[in-house]
């Protein structure tokens, strides 16, 4: 069965239309790129092709982005298409306080973390991304779950596993980068606008903070 966007109760479609549409384009993306790398004929190329560009088309005026900007990135994504991958780090203090960056793209706060690079583990990327973002170096110390962008709200156009860590400072004072609008502290009860997809990790973080024996999350 073909994954999507679930229906509501009603039968209708999701009411974010254009979260729908940006779906179901990297679906057809993803379908295209498999018929163009397991076909043999010449037709049924040609068809693939077709949707590809369909997609691409549909993506780009969703984004708001001119298809010259975006065509290149689209093309670079070749192959076996998979679920895109992202980590995030939740870093408490002795306090018990979660630490939360306040992202350029949309101005709401998140758990630091960015896209799965190429060579290096989840759990180095990991602390990597907390340094880049706050400037504190962080020890990774054990998996606190898997999510999936389709299930909780991320408001992305491609399916996302998002894997959260549980992480310990080990050095170093938060400060503002060149990567984030602010970074702080905060409790379980005083949380800041987060960004879409970051409310039901961080509520699980504060969790496993509480019960050290719960299991990971997964969808």
């Amino acid at each position: 069965m073909i994954g999507g966007p679930k229906l509501n109760q009603r039968g209708d479609e999701p009411e974010d239309t254009s979260l729908t549409l940006a779906t179901w384009a990297d679906e057809l993306r993803a379908m295209a790129a498999l018929g163009l790398l397991y076909t043999t004929d010449s037709y049924d190329r040609e068809r693939y092709t077709r949707i590809q560009q369909i997609a691409d088309a549909m993506i780009g005026r969703l984004s708001g982005r001119a298809m010259e900007e975006i065509r290149p990135l689209l093309a670079a994504d070749v192959g076996y298409v998979t679920v895109k991958v992202g980590v995030a780090a939740a870093t408490f203090d002795r306090e018990g306080r979660i630490l939360l960056v306040r992202r350029r793209d949309n101005g709401l706060w998140a758990m630091p973390g960015g896209w799965a690079d190429v060579g290096d583990t989840p759990a180095a990327m990991t602390a990597r991304e907390v340094w880049e973002e706050t400037g504190l170096t962080v020890s990774v110390d054990r998996l606190l779950g898997i999510y999936d962008s389709r299930q909780r709200n991320f408001r992305h156009p491609h399916q996302i596993y998002h894997l959260v860590f549980l992480c310990t400072p080990q050095a170093g004072t938060p400060v503002q980068t060149d990567e984030t609008l602010d970074v702080s502290w905060f409790t379980a009860d005083a949380l800041p606008d987060l960004s879409p997809g970051h409310q039901d990790p961080v509520r699980d973080a504060f969790r496993a903070i509480a019960d050290p024996l719960l299991p990971a999350i997964f969808d």
